[in-house]
């Protein structure tokens, strides 16, 4: 029982000072340590929180579902669960912070083509698709854990332009992004080749391809030689 006390004593002590100071004066662990208050309701989460850092340090950012987290030992159902959905949000909420504004810098396009990868670990391709201003009107998956040939994505861009063609906002710019599960950022053969046929074509259709991105875990590159 004493015990029990002691927890609900440095519970309530720890969100005291969040709400007065914020996550500034928190280690990480102490962070996610407070998180999983919301799962585990009667013991110490201080060494769980340990545990699910140095199984996911990143926190389940990149590629978390709930099952990854059940793989950890110590992690129930309740808390994979809390996890999972967490992270999930997270990238949400980022995605449409920096979404909603037009995309009109290197910074803002590349962070917003890095997000779409942020919790997917299959092999994909992805469009942004903008209108005149660079504002995103959609997202739209040319390849999720396949890989297809560059024409096919090529087809189904064109469709989407000539499908938008009568919209108050029509589509006129594009970016595409797709990820190197090794991590590399060098651009491959296929990359330059995809890259610059759905510039040529786009171009034709009017739209213009921005920028052809390859995002890996940490950073999000320039296709090199193109554009």
């Amino acid at each position: 029982m004493a015990e029990q006390e002691l927890h609900k004593f440095h519970r309530r002590r720890m969100r005291r000072r969040f709400n007065r100071y914020g996550a500034d004066v928190f280690d990480t662990h102490q962070l996610m340590e407070m998180l999983l208050f919301h799962s585990i309701k009667r013991s110490d989460t201080n060494e769980l929180a340990h545990i699910v850092l140095n199984a996911k340090p990143d926190g389940g950012l990149k590629a978390s579902s709930e099952q990854d987290f059940l793989d950890i030992d110590g992690v129930g159902e309740n808390t994979a669960n809390l996890l999972s959905i967490s992270s999930a949000m997270t990238v949400r909420l980022l995605h449409d912070t920096i979404c909603t504004e037009p995309l009109d810098s290197d910074f803002s396009a590349m962070l917003c083509a890095w997000l779409c990868f942020a919790d997917k670990s299959d092999k994909s391709v992805v469009a942004l698709l903008l209108d005149e201003k660079k504002r995103l009107l959609e997202k739209l998956w040319l390849s999720r854990g396949m890989s297809n040939r560059p024409e096919s994505y090529l087809e189904i861009l064109l469709h989407a332009i000539k499908a938008s063609s009568g919209d108050k906002y029509p589509i006129k710019n594009v970016i595409i992004a797709h990820n190197h599960l090794d991590r590399s950022k060098a651009s491959s053969a296929e990359d330059v080749y995809m890259t610059m046929l759905l510039s040529k074509h786009l171009s034709k259709a009017g739209a213009c391809l921005l920028a052809s991105y390859i995002v890996t875990d940490t950073d999000c590159v320039n296709c090199v030689g193109v554009i």
